[in-house]
């Protein structure tokens, strides 16, 4: 039956002439328009092998290959003309050679063909491998950076290290030269995009640049109008004859504000004078009337957000004044040219290291592509562009918005006039920032060509995807959200999606958002926990065999496992779900493509090459001391650190091993010993052979290519393994040496997120929950879709640097070399400023992404707080479809996106009930769940009850075996591994548990997550007392006890420690300073300033303590227990040791002491047994309220639970 197009998809087919964008939104058949459009050509006599198709991936070409022979087929068994019948049995034959290719691929064959006419090398090896080639740089890196030190740019280079490092690494420079370099290649002139950097920082005259003009003074201009409108719209809410006072505040506010605006281009100075706006106080005046009571209140909000949008996008912007200003761009222009300077001779020299090994990457193919093209033949002047356009009658290209202006240029050179590109895409689905692609060349092709004129333009709205509910909840959320200011393009009518999917009109199924509590103190699940319970008791409800799916016959019938898949912005959650999911008894399937070094035999392997290269590697020691090629139990280890516990592990290790055996440690003494002859073998192997030949030396002596064989897994273990072997001897044939350095080529391809990149592939087979990441997901499509984490913050990481980098220049904060201090310049801010609205822009396409997964039912998971609905309601507007800007702007997750929107749905309850979507079609529900709801479930799979008699010898023996009770049954609930904090909970009262249960550890794989982000540069979205406690508690360690503690000393300690990034601006502003400056003023802060060589601060320690005395219920009297912890601090006197430790906590003496008796003897203990000093008195500081409190001492050992 012939396909039924709508009218724009015919058109999409059909229109020749121009060069044609086909805006293409989630499920609108793109793919098949373009196959369609594809076949006609073909038929009207087109030869296949004159179109050039390309594709973004190579599964995408694939695919396409695979659908353009499908059809052809299709026609092929159809009433064809014999003309016709010709034509496609031709193109049949051809599908092959057909030119339907990755733009990579492309640029490979053209420079394969042509590289004579650049006199190239034509036995160039493709360097493919990202890892490969971060190395190589990194080698030429280090080798120009030595010569910029030997040179007579010496001190240049020195004053740029100077500026872009920091005393914890010299790695800055580096990775800007890095990021500099990646961003000038994706342009077709990348030498004079770096040039025009350095034009950027004129000094001169700052007012007169195009910064200044174009980018600086408008940016200003727009948050001004926002700010004043915010001002205009709380003005509107006041009688000023009737609330005079707050109509008067009003209009100061907006004075200066409208004066600047009117102006048409201030100068700087003007600006900074704006820095005096503070806003006033609102007045505080009591009103009896009620109506001007909600008056006052109503016209608050739009006022303090206007203060709140001042604060914190004007007044950064203008804190410099005109002549720091002038200074620092006076300095910061040659600190540019160096820089510029250094990545072009970077540039060159990395350029050179490729030539040398006959190497090209896709960047070099890229350009070397362009060049062809561009060339013109010096005899006959005949353009190679001429030549190759007429080879190619038409251009297409699929996924057109993840383009970048280098592949744009090639493109086009390769077009005719007027235009013979068909350009598919959608802005929307543009989720591959770190690519560098850019979709506003789309966006501004979608605005040239909506006229017709420059060229044409076809939407293609109609979703033949997704069910009714799906459509229209999508496209509520998103009206409100996307537009030009924030989004990089308008969510308008031609946006929107049409439902054209073959449901039932009345088939809709609501979508679901299910919010884990997080406001419950006590809770015994984490948010996250709490997040996949909920998750898992969805799935189970859904598979109860009463709820219902469409299959592809459009038949209903029971949900199955392999319906549903979870989606995530990452990774972070998936080892906790698998779990949770295991235990639940729910099968899923995990598609991590890029997995493979991060499998456990992987990081064993490479954690015995870091020791093999350097055996004082402590953790890479321990894991594999712990690990089954030497099987070692935490015991053990403790074992060893206490041989020398003051020292590092592999100098314990030595002691230990010197010591000699002990009847208690023979066993333990002869694996050591062998371990260690095997280590001294393999690093002298390591020395004197290649890497094959050790890592196959390693395999062979311990054992463990065989061992793994016999984990679950075993085959695909082994198969692990020997893709390391086989890595390694690539790496070694690439003209690579070295153990070390192969293993940092390992850590960097550890650290690749390729996987975002790679296509996945479900197998249909499988009854199992899928669970993939929003960007593998991109081009599929699920039944039922959950988006999991939707509260989690938006990754700013890079926004963090001193040195951002956009597509339009760099902006970085100039150091001042005199007195360190740091001053952002205006090009900081413009640059952060681009990156941070192209961060959120993405990230709500990534949200769209997600949500257009969905087939026919759509969940959304996160947790929040009764505080969380409170803000979505100050957020939102009832009078405008669009939420306000500042809402949008101010959002840091999914979750801030969505919420606002929903309270303005008929649905919400309580909601704010705008009149703008009193007859909204969609339908959702909204469920708060606590821990009480979330809790773990068990599997749906159960066996039928089945009753047989039983043998009565076989019973009794039966019962006598369950009836057996171990005698330490006890020790099998706790660790031999505890903090104070743990074991404090040991004491409390007879009502809790006696032992810290290790059941209750949520289990994780240390083998497979990177380190944790440290909590002060965690994205929050509110600051915890957690953190304001970890800050203060950072500031009592760092300050100088060596000079009085003064008001000015606490200051600078922790502007110090902000500007370091140890501590985040708004934990800092947190800090209560007085009461920091008040313990110093006290009896024992003034004996920390008198002896301050005497005062030990954030002291670990570590001891054995036989298990019957620290819990009175054990049995075993041979256990020991390793307790450990860091006291905050001790003093040494004449009178003995003064034991002190920090409490932030809002308590009075009495709930001081109830919470941390236990804790502070514990220390005692512990100093008592390293020290020769005792303990004379110890005290716990209330620094919240002031207090000194001295703690009773106290025996704590072999407690009763009476």
């Amino acid at each position: 039956m012939a396909t039924k197009w709508t009218s724009d998809q015919l058109e999409a087919i059909t229109l020749r002439g121009k060069n044609i964008l086909v805006s293409a939104s989630a499920g609108s058949g793109k793919t098949t328009v373009l196959v369609e459009r594809i076949i006609r050509e073909i038929l009207a006599g087109e030869d296949i092998q004159s179109l050039l198709i390309v594709t973004f991936t190579k599964a995408a070409t694939e695919e396409m290959r695979q659908k353009i022979q499908s059809k052809l087929i299709e026609r092929l068994q159809s009433n064809l003309e014999s003309a016709d019948r010709q034509r496609i049995q031709t193109a049949l034959n051809r599908i092959n050679t057909a030119n339907i290719q990755t733009l990579d691929a492309f640029n490979l064959q053209l420079v394969q063909r042509y590289y004579y006419l650049l006199d190239l090398d034509p036995g160039f090896r493709l360097l493919a491998d990202e890892a490969e080639r971060q190395m190589l740089e990194e080698q030429v890196w280090d080798q120009l950076r030595e010569v910029f030190f030997a040179s007579a740019q010496q001190a240049d280079f020195i004053a740029l290290n100077e500026q872009f490092n920091n005393d914890r690494n010299d790695n800055g420079l580096q990775e800007l030269v890095f990021r500099l370099v990646d961003f000038a290649m994706i342009n077709p002139e990348p030498a004079a995009w770096l040039a025009q950097l350095v034009a950027d920082f004129q000094a001169s005259d700052f007012e007169t640049t195009s910064v200044y003009r174009d980018q600086f003074w408008p940016l200003i201009r727009t948050w001004l109008m926002t700010i004043d409108n915010l001002l205009a719209t709380a003005q509107s809410e006041i009688d000023p004859t009737l609330m005079k006072p707050w109509a008067d505040n009003l209009a100061a506010s907006r004075a200066p504000l409208q004066e600047v605006i009117a102006t048409d281009l201030p100068s700087y100075a003007t600006l900074t004078q704006l820095d005096q706006v503070d806003f006033g106080r609102w007045p505080s005046n009591k009103l009896e009337d009620e109506a001007l009571k909600a008056a006052k209140e109503a016209a608050k909000t739009p006022r303090d957000a206007a203060k709140s949008l001042f604060d914190q996008q004007v007044r950064p912007l203008i804190q410099v004044s005109a002549t720091d200003l002038t200074k620092a761009l006076t300095a910061s222009q040659p600190l540019v040219a160096t820089l510029v300077s250094v990545a072009q001779e970077f540039m060159t020299s990395f350029a050179a290291e490729k030539q040398r090994r006959h190497l090209q990457d896709y960047g070099d193919l890229a350009h070397n592509a362009l060049a062809i093209i561009n060339y013109v033949d010096p005899d006959t002047h005949i353009a190679m562009k001429d030549v190759l356009s007429q080879q190619y009658s038409e251009i297409m290209v699929d996924e057109y918005q993840d383009l970048n202006p280098l592949q744009e240029a090639l493109l086009a050179g390769l077009s005719r006039q007027p235009g013979n590109r068909f350009m598919v895409g959608d802005m929307k689905q543009s989720i591959y920032a770190f690519r560098l692609a850019d979709p506003k060349m789309f966006y501004q092709k979608y605005l040239d060509y909506a006229d017709g004129h420059n060229g044409y333009r076809v939407i293609l709205a109609d979703n033949f995807r997704s069910s009714k509910n799906v459509i229209d909840f999508t496209n509520f959320i998103f009206e409100q959200l996307m537009d030009v200011k924030v989004g990089e393009m308008d969510y308008d009518e031609a946006a929107k999606l049409i439902k054209h999917a073959n449901y039932p009109d009345d088939y809709a199924p609501t979508t679901e958002i299910l919010l884990y509590d997080k406001t419950i103190s006590e809770k015994p699940l984490t948010d996250s926990q709490g997040q996949v319970q909920l998750i898992i008791q969805k799935i189970q409800a859904l598979m109860d065999g009463q709820h219902q799916i469409y299959d592809a016959n459009g038949q209903l019938r029971p949900v199955r496992y392999q319906d549903i898949t979870l989606l995530a912005r990452s990774r972070s959650l998936n080892p906790l779900i698998q779990d949770a999911f295991n235990q639940a008894g729910i099968p899923i399937v995990v598609a991590d493509a890029k997995n493979f070094f991060k499998t456990t035999e992987l990081q064993v392997m490479l954690s015995m090459l870091r020791i093999i290269d350097n055996p004082k590697q402590e953790i890479a020691l321990v894991a594999v001391l712990r690990s089954p090629i030497v099987g070692l139990s935490a015991d053990e280890l403790s074992q060893i650190h206490l041989a020398a516990k003051d020292k590092p592990f592999y100098d314990a290790l030595d002691v230990f091993l010197q010591q000699g055996p002990s009847p208690a440690t023979h066993n333990l003494f002869d694996r050591l010993k062998d371990f260690v002859r095997q280590l001294d073998r393999f690093r002298t192997l390591a020395r004197n052979n290649q890497l094959v030949d050790l890592i196959w030396a390693i395999y062979q002596e311990t054992g463990y290519l065989d061992f793994v064989a016999g984990m679950p897994g075993g085959a695909q273990r082994q198969a692990n393994l020997r893709a390391l072997y086989e890595r390694a001897h690539a790496y070694e044939d690439n003209g690579f040496q070295g153990l070390f350095e192969f293993v940092h080529f390992i850590e960097l391809m550890q650290k690749q997120d390729n996987d975002l990149a790679l296509p996945v592939v479900l197998n249909p087979d499988v009854d199992a929950v899928s669970l993939l990441t929003i960007h593998q997901s991109k081009g599929l499509e699920f039944p039922i879709v959950f988006v999991i984490n939707i509260d989690k913050s938006f990754n700013k990481q890079d926004l963090r640097q001193n040195a951002v980098i956009t597509q339009a220049g760099l902006g970085f904060a100039w150091l001042n070399p005199e007195n360190r201090m740091v001053v952002p310049l205006p090009q900081f801010y413009l640059a952060q400023n681009a990156a941070v609205a192209k961060l959120r822009a993405e990230e709500m396409r990534l949200l769209y992404v997600a949500l257009t997964r969905a087939q026919q039912q759509l969940i959304l998971v996160g947790a929040a707080t009764a505080k969380d609905r409170e803000k979505w309601l100050q957020g939102s507007d009832s009078e405008h479809v669009r939420l306000p800007e500042t809402t949008r702007l101010q959002a840091n997750s999914f979750l801030d996106l969505i919420g606002p929107a929903l309270v303005r749905h008929p649905d919400f309850p309580e909601g704010a009930s705008s009149s703008v979507f009193a007859h909204e079609a969609s339908h959702f529900s909204l469920e708060f769940l606590d821990a009480s709801a979330a809790v773990t479930t068990t599997s749906l799979t159960t066996e039928p009850e089945r009753s047989i008699e039983p043998d009565q010898p076989t019973l009794a023996a039966l019962q006598r075996w369950f009836a057996f009770e171990y005698p330490f049954a006890a020790e099998t609930t706790t660790t031999g591994f505890q903090s104070v904090s743990e074991i404090k909970r040991a004491f409390d009262d007879p009502d809790s548990l006696e032992l810290v249960d290790s059941s209750t550890v949520v289990p994780v794989n240390r083998f497979q997550d990177d380190l944790a982000t440290p909590a002060f540069i965690e994205t929050t979205k509110t600051v915890s007392a957690a953190a304001v406690g970890t800050a203060t508690h950072l500031v009592l360690q760092k300050i100088d006890l060596s000079q009085p503690v003064s008001a000015a000393l606490i200051n600078d300690t922790i502007d110090n420690l902000t500007q370091m990034q140890l501590i985040e601006t708004p934990v800092a502003d947190r800090i209560n300073r007085a009461n920091l400056l008040q313990f110093f003023q006290g009896d024992v802060g003034q004996l920390l300033l008198a002896n301050p060589s005497k005062v030990v601060r954030e002291a670990p320690f570590s001891m054995l303590v036989p298990a019957t005395e620290l819990f009175g219920n054990l049995n075993d009297a041979t256990e020991r227990i390793l307790v450990h912890g860091i006291i905050d601090g001790y003093v040494q006197t004449h009178d003995g040791i003064l034991l002190y430790d920090f409490k932030t906590d809002q308590a009075d003496a009495e709930a001081l002491l109830q919470r941390y008796t236990i804790q502070l003897n514990l220390y005692r203990e512990a100093l008592s047994r390293v020290q020769a000093q005792p303990v004379y008195r110890q005290v716990l500081i209330g620094l919240a309220n002031g207090l000194t409190v001295d703690v009773p001492q106290q025996s704590i050992l072999a407690p009763t639970n009476g």
